[in-house]
C-alpha cells in the first residue's frame, strides 16, 4: 500500500486552472511547449503531478499529495516576464545598482527595453537546472544554475557575453532582479552557469523562476483550490481488501478445478 501512487482525489493536492492572456487563440505549439515548462516545472513538487490543456486556451495543473499549498500557489500562481539585461546601455545609464542588501533596477523595465539592454527573453531558454557540483579549481562543493538556451537564444547569449565579459548582467523577473552574475568569458556554445549560489535550495529557486518565466505564453489564473482527498486511504484499504478476496476466490477455485480434472483423470483410467 505505501507504494501505491496517489492522485488528486485520494491524496488531496493543489488544482489551479490558467488561461491564456490576450484575445487571440494561441497556437498549438505554443500550448504544447507551454504545458511541456510547467510539467517540468511541477515536477519538482510531486512526481504525481499533471499538467494538461483544458479547450482551446485553458490550462490545467494537479499536484496531489503537497503539504505546503500556500506557498505553491504563490509560486505557480504568478508565471511573470523574464529577461537579462546589462549594466548599461549604449549611453553608459545604468541599469541596475547594488543596494548592498541585493541589486533593484535604476528605471523602469520599459525604459530599459528601448534602450536595448535586453539581451535575452525568457523565451530564449530551453531548460533550467539548480543543484550542486564540484569545482575544477578547489575541488570544494559549490551550488549553480545550468542554463540550456534554445537556437536563437544561444547567438543572442553568445553576442552579449562577448561585449560584456568582466561586466554584471542581471536575471529579471516580475521586475525584480533575481541575480546578477559576473560575465568571465565569452559563452558561445549554448550552455551557461551561474554560480555564486549559498545553497543548493538558492540554486534551485532561482532555476525554478528561470524555468517558469520562460513560458512561451502568458498566463493568468483563473481560478485555483486546495483539493482535499476525496476517497482518502479508506478507499485504499477498501481497495486491498477487495483485491486480497479476490485472490483468495481464485485460489479456490484453481485448487478445486485441479482436484476436479485428477478425479475425472482417475475415473478414465479405471474404464
Amino acid at each position: 500500500a505505501r507504494n501505491i501512487n496517489l492522485g488528486l482525489d485520494l491524496a488531496g493536492g493543489v488544482s489551479i486552472t490558467y488561461q491564456v492572456a490576450g484575445d487571440e487563440t494561441p497556437s498549438a505549439e505554443d500550448m504544447s511547449d507551454t504545458i511541456y515548462k510547467l510539467q517540468k516545472r511541477v515536477e519538482q513538487y510531486s512526481t504525481e503531478a499533471q499538467v494538461y490543456k483544458e479547450g482551446n486556451d485553458r490550462i490545467a495543473v494537479e499536484i496531489p499529495g503537497v503539504t505546503d499549498a500556500d506557498a505553491i500557489l504563490n509560486d505557480l500562481g504568478k508565471p511573470g516576464s523574464l529577461c537579462f539585461i546589462t549594466m548599461t546601455d549604449d549611453d553608459g545609464n545604468a541599469n541596475f545598482s547594488s543596494t548592498g542588501s541585493g541589486y533593484v533596477l535604476a528605471r523602469s523595465l520599459d525604459e530599459i527595453r528601448e534602450s536595448g539592454s535586453v539581451v535575452l527573453e525568457g523565451t530564449d531558454v530551453k531548460d533550467a537546472q539548480g543543484g550542486a557540483f564540484q569545482s575544477d579549481k578547489n575541488s570544494s562543493r559549490e551550488y549553480a544554475v545550468s542554463l540550456t538556451l534554445t537556437d536563437e537564444g544561444k547567438t543572442k547569449f553568445a553576442d552579449a557575453t562577448k561585449a560584456n565579459v568582466g561586466k554584471q548582467i542581471a536575471i529579471v523577473y516580475d521586475n525584480q532582479i533575481l541575480s546578477a552574475p559576473k560575465v568571465n568569458e565569452a559563452i558561445t556554445g549554448g550552455q551557461a552557469q551561474i554560480t555564486g549560489m549559498a545553497d543548493v535550495e538558492e540554486a534551485q529557486n532561482l532555476a525554478s523562476y528561470i524555468r517558469i518565466g520562460s513560458l512561451s505564453l502568458e498566463l493568468t489564473e483563473l481560478r485555483s483550490s486546495v483539493v482535499a482527498a476525496q476517497l482518502g486511504e479508506e478507499a485504499i484499504s477498501t481497495s486491498l481488501i477487495a483485491g486480497l478476496i479476490g485472490l483468495i476466490i481464485v485460489i479456490l477455485f484453481m485448487i478445486i478445478a485441479y482436484r476436479v480434472i485428477q478425479v475425472s483423470d482417475k475415473v478414465t483410467q479405471f474404464n
